[in-house]
């Protein structure tokens, strides 16, 4: 899950809500699994404090209302949800929270009300697009497809839900619990079971990251419960994940760490964390300097993060400690204004990668490099892009990017930022 969506799911912790009660509802697959009515404002536990840097409190959602936004010529903004989803029923449950690409010809989203929704044409248009409710009333926050044939998404409940043949139907995906024993959502403590992004480089392996700071590892996705190896390796909310191989999976943090691993299977020891970004890294209702949104690996050989300080992180040898990461900041360039965030990152290719972000009014905006590690000249921006609060993205080549919104637009283009030198 990206920036946009924890901020909007965790901040009304901090503002103090109501728990809401766990209620058993049935899955597509045998396993009954505990699914939260969604309340009228959020109730997900603040992330876990850290001896070092420490986490306050989480910073502020989006604001409650779509903003006007004019897209850009080769950018094209699809409605595909809208008074079916949470964030319109009751202002707190981002529509859409992720999205996978593995091909030009399929794409997999994931959002509220337990809803995936596919497409074999994603610049199709709506009617391209179909929705199938496959984990209850859950929020589903993050979703990997290292193949069309696979997918694996994860919820807020510390369910994982795959599927082999994603387009075929509810039935075609099955829900298991993975992670954790007592997952109810409240404001008085952690979200104890909240998957917040997952990341699948084979069918083979598949890793998910928590609130809690926990990897969540299986050699066969598509097994059972037992299949599945909870490890703590950070002290803080880990938001996101990306392993381009079997031999390298690297997550990040809300405080500036990436937690890195050439074992990802390997228990806790085989994880290390370094603090690669910021140095006053409190989260607090006013901001997060140093909250890692997003980070793509297209190789063993690159990793690109980004911040909501308009930063870009980047390191060619991930596991090689703080030292190996290089901090861009983008504002400093002039390319945004001062309230701008970064809520995701995708690189096709080690030669070309994509980001998304909102500026101070909520506008969707892209940048993108064929230099990521090249400094602040290596990156431009195409403003405007289309979309308001832009949550992530996924571009399976340089010729295709699909970025999703909190409202439930899907926001494509075949053309997207530069290209690689001929």
């Amino acid at each position: 899950m990206k920036a946009g969506v924890l901020a909007a799911v965790l901040i009304l912790t901090a503002c103090g809500s109501a728990s809401a009660p766990l209620q058993t509802s049935a899955t597509p697959s045998s396993v009954a699994v505990a699914s939260p009515t969604p309340p009228p404002s959020p109730t997900v536990g603040a992330p876990p404090t850290s001896p070092t840097p420490a986490v306050a409190t989480p910073h502020p959602s989006p604001v409650a209302t779509a903003s006007p936004n004019a897209t850009a010529a080769n950018w094209m903004v699809t409605t595909v949800r809208g008074s079916d989803c949470g964030a319109a029923v009751s202002g707190w449950s981002p529509c859409f929270t992720g999205a996978s690409c593995p091909t030009s010809n399929l794409c997999v989203i994931v959002g509220a009300a337990g809803t995936v929704i596919t497409s074999s044409n994603p610049t199709g248009g709506k009617s391209a697009w179909t929705g199938t409710r496959i984990d209850g009333t859950n929020l589903i926050t993050g979703v990997s497809c290292p193949t069309g044939a696979f997918c694996v998404a994860v919820d807020q409940v510390g369910n994982v839900i795959t599927s082999s043949n994603p387009t075929a139907g509810s039935a075609a995906w099955s829900v298991t619990h993975v992670d954790g024993s007592n997952c109810a959502i409240s404001s008085s403590k952690p979200a104890a079971c909240f998957l917040t992004g997952v990341s699948c480089p084979t069918v083979d392996l598949c890793v998910a990251v928590d609130g809690n700071g926990n990897v969540v590892t299986s050699n066969k996705p598509i097994g059972s419960a037992a299949d599945w190896i909870v490890s703590h390796v950070d002290g803080n909310f880990l938001s996101a994940v990306s392993c381009p191989s079997t031999s390298l999976c690297v997550a990040v943090d809300i405080v500036g760490n990436v937690v890195t691993s050439s074992n990802p299977t390997g228990g806790s020891g085989a994880w290390s964390v370094a603090h690669v970004d910021g140095s006053n890294c409190i989260v607090s209702e006013t901001g997060a300097p140093c909250y890692l949104s997003s980070v793509s690996c297209p190789s063993v050989d690159l990793c690109v993060a980004v911040d909501e300080s308009g930063n870009v992180v980047t390191s060619t040898k991930p596991t090689g400690g703080a030292a190996a990461w290089k901090v861009t900041n983008l504002n400093n360039g002039g390319l945004y204004d001062p309230y701008s965030l970064h809520s995701g990152v995708s690189c096709p290719t080690s030669r070309l990668c994509f980001g998304v972000g909102n500026d101070s009014e909520a506008r969707g905006f892209e940048i993108s490099s064929t230099d990521p590690t090249g400094g602040p000249t290596a990156w431009t921006r195409n403003i405007h892009i289309g979309g308001s609060i832009l949550n992530s993205m996924s571009c399976p080549s340089t010729n295709l990017c699909v970025a999703v919104t909190y409202w439930g637009d899907v926001v494509t283009s075949t053309t997207p930022g530069m290209r690689p030198a001929a």
